[in-house]
C-alpha cells in the first residue's frame, strides 16, 4: 500500500477506525511508515513527494495522512504530529527516527533520506 487516509474524528467510528488503521501500519515489521499530518496547499505537496517516494517501493513504504489530528491520542500527537513537524517517519522498530518540516518534507531528498534511515 502506498497511501492511507485516516477517517476525521467527526466521521462515524472515526477516532477507532484511525486507530486501527494506524496501528496495522506502524505494526508492519516490513513497512517504513511517513505519517503526515494536516492539511492546505503546503500538505497536499507533502502528500505528493511522499507518495511518489512510497510508490517506489510500496511494499516496504507506507505514507499515513492523518488530515484531522484529533484521531490521535497525546502520545502519539506528540510522536508524529509535533508543532512544525509536517511529517513523521516510523522505523521497522516503531519508532519515530526522523521528522521533517513541510518544507522539507516537500523535497524528495529529504524525504528519501529520511525513508532510508526509516528502514524502507
Amino acid at each position: 500500500m502506498s497511501v492511507v487516509l485516516l477517517p476525521r474524528s467527526s466521521e462515524p467510528d472515526g477516532k477507532a477506525e484511525a486507530q486501527a488503521k494506524l496501528a496495522a501500519c506502524i505494526d508492519d515489521p516490513f513497512a517504513a511508515v511517513m505519517v503526515v499530518s494536516g492539511e492546505g496547499a503546503e500538505i497536499d505537496k507533502v502528500i505528493e513527494v511522499g507518495s511518489a517516494r512510497a510508490a517506489l517501493d510500496p511494499l516496504r513504504r507506507t505514507v499515513v495522512w492523518v488530515r484531522d489530528v484529533k484521531v490521535l491520542d497525546a502520545k502519539q500527537k506528540a510522536a508524529y504530529a509535533p508543532a512544525g513537524v509536517a511529517a513523521a517517519f516510523v522505523g521497522l522498530d516503531d519508532k519515530v527516527v526522523e521528522t521533517l518540516s513541510a518544507a522539507k518534507a516537500a523535497q524528495k531528498f529529504w524525504v528519501e533520506k529520511a525513508f532510508t534511515k526509516a528502514g524502507g
